[in-house]
């Protein structure tokens, strides 16, 4: 049995948080979830089957198929797309109108490791081909890839995207992380994109020897906080490039 705890969160200040609600379900072979923009439908992972429940009662709306188990879950800001991919590399995006497949975006040829919408149909993806890629949902087609620097066998591990589309963060298996300028990405007709990647930590720290799990921008796109299974998290101040804090 999978046990989830909703809460409503406060980015304003450091609070104990309380569960709203506490959601006790059948799935306890869940990998990923999500919640919609609205906060009233939670969607599960479950091996190769995405179960969509209404977040108030538990009970089940519809089920989404993948061919292979699903490894990573994202909604878009304005709540009309979920993008799920798998162990294979299969990305998908959903409506959420009517729960219909959108689109199969075919690219990436390592598992789905991490999502991230972006605005007017942005989707950023990574994976374990050593790849970024940049969609637009109306496409299935990427749109640019980010390819990491340095030897194959490198793994995106986790990947973000600020709110205007203008960033986008990378961060890898060997524990990099990267900051690339979207336009002049997709602007290059060039397939290797090294040249628009920015180091914001790379791996001469053994302090974080980890892969980076997590990431996100805050809500104004100034900072990028990021995590690790080390574990650590830190915040890294856009404007003037330098670290706010780490724990």
């Amino acid at each position: 049995m999978l046990i989830v705890f909703v809460a409503l969160l406060s980015v304003v200040q450091t609070q104990t948080l309380t569960p709203e609600r506490i959601l006790e379900t059948h799935y306890s072979d869940t990998s990923v979830m999500a919640l919609s923009t609205d906060g009233r439908t939670l969607f599960l992972g479950v091996r190769d089957t995405i179960r969509v429940l209404d977040s108030e009662t538990g009970e089940p709306i519809t089920s989404l198929q993948h061919r292979y188990p699903v490894t990573s879950l994202a909604v878009s800001p304005e709540g009309h797309y979920l993008a799920s991919g798998d162990t294979v590399g299969e990305l998908k995006t959903w409506k959420l109108a009517d729960y219909t497949l959108n689109a199969d975006h075919t690219g990436h040829t390592g598992r789905i490791n991490s999502l991230a919408f972006g605005p007017d149909g942005l989707l950023l993806s990574g994976s374990g081909d050593g790849t970024a890629k940049l969609w637009n949902v109306a496409s299935d087609s990427p749109l640019a890839r980010m390819t990491l620097p340095g030897d194959d066998g490198a793994v995106v591990t986790s990947v973000a995207i600020t709110s205007d589309g203008k960033r986008a963060a990378v961060g890898d298996a060997q524990h990099n992380v990267w900051l690339w300028n979207v336009d002049a990405v997709e602007r290059d007709t060039k397939p290797e994109r090294e040249k628009h990647a920015q180091f914001i930590l790379d791996n001469s720290n053994a302090d974080y020897s980890a892969d980076i799990t997590t990431m996100t921008f805050s809500p104004d796109n100034t900072q990028l906080l990021f995590s690790s299974a080390a574990p650590f998290v830190i915040a890294w101040d856009l404007t003037k490039n330098t670290r706010v804090f780490d724990e």
